[in-house]
């Protein structure tokens, strides 16, 4: 199973989607920052969490689409870390 995983790892169109989670993880944590950073500027409002910054993303225009896309991305994340424990848990295999 190791060796498929590793003859798998080494198609450029995982890894590109894989390295695609990075950016979806970011734009998750940014989009976390900016609704906390806002909550700090206006006093009545709470800061967010992931769900709640997912879910005030939802009730916009495309927000379902965006938040599908999101998703997605983080789907890849999840694949390279995955991937991480299985092949190498203790060091870094790429």
């Amino acid at each position: 199973m190791k060796q498929w995983l590793r003859k798998a790892i080494a198609n450029p169109w995982l890894r590109g989607y894989m390295l695609v989670g990075y950016g979806a993880k970011g734009i998750l944590y940014l989009l976390i920052g900016i609704f906390t950073l806002q909550a700090g500027m206006i006093s009545q409002q709470k800061a967010l969490g992931a769900y709640n910054s997912l879910n005030l993303v939802t009730h916009q225009p495309l927000g379902k689409l965006f938040v599908f896309f999101l998703g997605i991305g983080l789907l890849g994340y999840s694949l390279r870390r995955l991937f991480q424990a299985i092949l190498s848990p203790k060091k870094k295999i790429w």
